[in-house]
């Protein structure tokens, strides 16, 4: 493990053992954040970190691979030598104000009665522009916009484009607002590709000002990129590009491999018993669940419980496919997929789609960052690189990326991340 890596899990280990304590309460309404009160005002409340964004900065050897017709990242690391506090910062802390209003809106999409997920539309008025339709990772909320923030910078402002990015459904919002809930990128490719439809029927007024769309995701929205993707490809295939940080592919595998006792395993439980507390109405036994055992055996107890009662319960889509048929008429889905969802007896099972999944005509461009904590690469991205991966990924290309799950914005001088991005969307 890397010094990097362990200077982010020390930091977030001491940010769950303050979680422990009774100081920590969820924030109350307007903002629907679960994020801790006390961390995030005391954070709030120190400088943000920015890196060096003039390309003036750029080393000689950096400058060199732009004029190639493939990006060389090792030419392009940066060397900030950040102390602990501002490597912290630079992963979730990242300077870039959302506050205004009249650039930064708060919408909610109601796909059904009773299914509400909330979005943040970061648009130029009335200018003619492409839209990237950005999932956030897990926990992603759009009351805080952390870890995501560097990414949303870099969209908006240096590239110019408008973003719409879209809650995940293990945010504090979606579980509040709604009384089913769900995780995983099957529902959430669903909700995307929904959300795609509307904007390509021009159902909002700010629809008129999109020349092109694109997704982008990280971490947990990973699968669901992959599914909006692959069911525009089945329809008119609208989505010009997609880039995914990090992504999650195998949900199962994965969550499974957390459940094992490990120090990372440990703060993910911690942190996730805090933030997705708004579970706890919905099943009172997640209350119950004693902790404390946790830190002298490591073995995670709120998330295999979590996520085991929400696999049994929700083994179909909760946005299905008749809400579709009956708001968008002409979408006739693969018998592949209906078979898929009709067959599928666990949220697991429902969210294993790649048998059928094929990626033929849309540029996919991954990226990932070694050793990832989070999403471990052998049991996600590695197996699509070594082709042990079920479904077709024609079109999909994988980079290889310094960094803790891609918290890139200290890793690389920022001109070129913008350039990375840039060629991504232009399917390069």
């Amino acid at each position: 493990m890397n010094c990097r890596v362990k200077t982010l899990i020390s930091g977030l280990l001491l940010i769950a053992a303050i979680l422990l304590s009774s100081q920590n309460i969820v924030a109350e309404v307007e903002d629907l954040t679960s994020y801790p009160p006390m961390i995030y005002k005391t954070m709030s409340r120190l400088s943000k970190w920015s890196p060096k964004m003039d390309v003036t900065d750029l080393t000689e050897r950096c400058k060199l691979t732009f004029s190639s017709p493939r990006l060389s990242p090792k030419d392009c690391q940066a060397d900030y030598k950040l102390n602990f506090l501002d490597d912290f910062k630079s992963k979730l802390f990242f300077k870039f104000d959302i506050s205004d209003p009249n650039q930064f809106q708060k919408i909610t999409f109601e796909l059904k009665p009773g299914l509400k997920i909330r979005g943040m539309l970061a648009s130029h008025q009335n200018q003619k522009k492409p839209l990237v339709i950005f999932r956030m990772g897990i926990h992603g909320n759009i009351d805080e916009f952390l870890a995501e923030r560097y990414l949303l910078k870099l969209i908006y402002e240096d590239l110019g484009y408008h973003v719409l990015a879209l809650e995940s459904l293990t945010s504090h919002g979606f579980l509040k607002i709604n009384d089913r809930v769900t995780i995983g990128g099957f529902e959430e490719g669903l909700h995307t590709f929904f959300i795609l439809n509307q904007i390509v029927n021009n159902e909002f007024s700010w629809t008129k000002d999109i020349t092109d769309i694109h997704l982008m995701g990280v971490s947990m929205a990973g699968a669901g990129l992959f599914l909006t993707t692959y069911l525009d490809e089945q329809f008119e295939h609208k989505i010009k590009s997609v880039q995914a940080f990090c992504p999650l592919i195998n949900l199962q595998k994965t969550f499974e491999y957390h459940s094992r006792p490990g120090w990372f395993s440990a703060y993910f439980d911690l942190w996730n018993s805090r933030r997705l507390k708004a579970l706890y109405d919905k099943n009172p036994a997640l209350g119950e669940i004693n902790l404390w055992p946790m830190i002298f055996d490591l073995k995670p107890r709120f998330t295999p419980a979590a996520f085991d009662w929400i696999n049994k319960k929700e083994p179909k889509p909760i946005l299905n496919l008749k809400t579709f048929q009956n708001h968008f008429p002409k979408i006739k889905f693969s018998p592949e997929i209906i078979a898929h969802i009709e067959n599928s007896k666990s949220l697991y099972e429902l969210n294993n789609f790649w048998p059928v999944f094929k990626n033929e005509k849309t540029p996919i461009q991954i990226y990932v960052t070694p050793n990832d904590p989070a999403v471990v690469n052998y049991l996600n991205t590695d197996l699509i690189q070594s082709r042990r991966q079920p479904g077709d990924f024609s079109k999909t290309k994988i980079t290889e990326l310094n960094g803790v799950h891609c918290a890139l914005a200290s890793e690389y001088q920022w001109p070129f991340l913008v350039e990375m991005i840039r060629r991504g969307f232009q399917g390069r």
